[in-house]
């Protein structure tokens, strides 16, 4: 990864740390929200779940504002635009012929 590049987006490690990040409030809310009788299983695989998306949603909003910024960078640094070419002639264009002039006859 090069330094240019370096923040124009974000990455799986920004996921796995914001997935890291979310158990613990996600998994207290599953916590609180299911029943004593649901197994631990079921509660530690909603979590597991549950925090990949928050984790999803936070790096789709971080890559969103990211690609924003490098779009504003882009526009302030306009390229000048090429010069304009002149058309090339191919055997559908016609080119223009002189006529020749008609030599006139003395009497």
């Amino acid at each position: 990864m090069t330094t240019q590049s370096r923040f124009e987006s974000v990455g799986w490690i920004f996921f796995a740390v914001a997935w890291i990040l979310s158990l613990f409030p996600v998994g207290y809310m599953i916590f609180q929200a299911t029943l004593d009788s649901t197994p631990i299983a079921t509660r530690c695989g909603a979590t597991f779940f549950l925090a990949g998306f928050v984790a999803a949603i936070l790096s789709w909003l971080a890559n969103s504002i990211l690609g924003m910024i490098a779009d504003r960078r882009v526009d302030q640094n306009p390229k000048p635009e090429p010069l304009e070419e002149q058309p090339v002639p191919s055997e559908e264009t016609p080119v223009p012929v002189k006529k020749k002039k008609k030599k006139k006859k003395k009497k």
